[in-house]
């Protein structure tokens, strides 16, 4: 994908995002619209160590909250799929790509307020991985080409979530990911910066 296309679109929708979180937090302040089920939309801009440049992904979401009574704590369990694909140089020339991808696993937040939970997550997750040596570069040693493989490993990032009515919110989130070694390639990774829109299903009440 073109980088400067991919960082106006990256750009754009972070502040888009960013200007959404901070909207009328004045009318907003007594809502309570943690717990029960919830699915989410939205894109992410993804990089990798290396030469990568930063890529856009979408990525569908869904998830459950409990709201832990007579306090400010919310406890879930949530996952998500993305697609796209990101490619990456590693040492030596060697080309790889990181593809569709798909995480579940668990968040723990704390009310701010009515209207805005800040939250840390963490799961299982797993990614479409493949490499080549591009064109007429020599693969480095004790490097192949390999074809697209579901390789498995861990999340683990925090983020913020804004409610605007007691359906609709959105949310910034920040995550790594980690895969290990996989086909002689050390510690396959990746980070991301994640926004979406948060539609919640069912009654929301007052529950602190």
């Amino acid at each position: 994908m073109n980088t400067s296309k991919t960082s106006f679109l990256s750009t754009v929708s972070l502040v888009a995002i960013i200007g959404a979180l901070s909207f009328s937090a004045h009318a907003t302040d007594n809502l309570d619209v943690w717990g029960g089920p919830y699915f989410a939309l939205g894109g992410a801009g993804k990089f990798a160590r290396g030469e990568s440049d930063l890529e856009a992904y979408g990525f569908a979401e869904a998830g459950y909250d409990f709201a832990v009574p007579n306090s400010k704590f919310i406890v879930g369990a949530v996952g998500n799929f993305d697609v796209g694909e990101m490619e990456d140089v590693y040492d030596g020339g060697f080309e790889y790509q990181i593809g569709n991808s798909w995480g579940i696993g668990a968040r723990a937040g704390f009310k701010a307020m009515h209207s805005m939970l800040l939250y840390g997550v963490a799961g299982f997750s797993q990614a479409e991985i493949s490499g080549a040596c591009g064109g007429k570069v020599k693969c480095p040693k004790g490097l192949s080409d390999f074809d697209d493989s579901w390789e498995s490993g861990y999340f683990v990032g925090a983020g913020v979530e804004k409610a605007f009515s007691d359906h609709v919110a959105a949310k910034l989130e920040y995550r790594y990911e980690d895969y290990g070694d996989v086909e002689d390639l050390d510690d396959m990774d990746s980070h991301s910066v994640r926004g979406s829109l948060v539609f919640r299903m069912g009654k929301h009440g007052d529950d602190y």
